[in-house]
């Protein structure tokens, strides 16, 4: 996974995010956005993971409503939830 992401309190500098598998880095806020556009983007490269999946995720992450889907706080609340150092952890 990788992307830019815009912070609400400081819009004019984005956020870098960037991981693979297990591997994080630390985010990092860049001095200003690298094409002057100010939308938030992330790539992720999964294998074996419906395209449909990543989306519902994304969706609940950002708040986005959708039907029949949990938000966020369904998720990162759910004592079912793995929980093995990854996002909601």
């Amino acid at each position: 996974m990788k992307g830019l992401i815009g912070l609400a309190d400081n819009p004019d500098r984005p956020l870098l995010i960037q991981g693979a598998q297990h591997v994080f880095h630390a985010p990092r806020i860049l001095p200003d956005w690298p094409d002057g556009e100010r939308l938030s983007r992330l790539v992720v490269i999964a294998d074996g993971v419906a395209p449909d999946r990543i989306e519902a995720l994304w969706a609940a992450l950002t708040g986005a409503p959708r039907l029949d889907a949990p938000d966020l706080a369904a998720l990162a609340d759910n004592p079912l939830a793995p929980r093995r150092g990854g996002l909601l952890a």
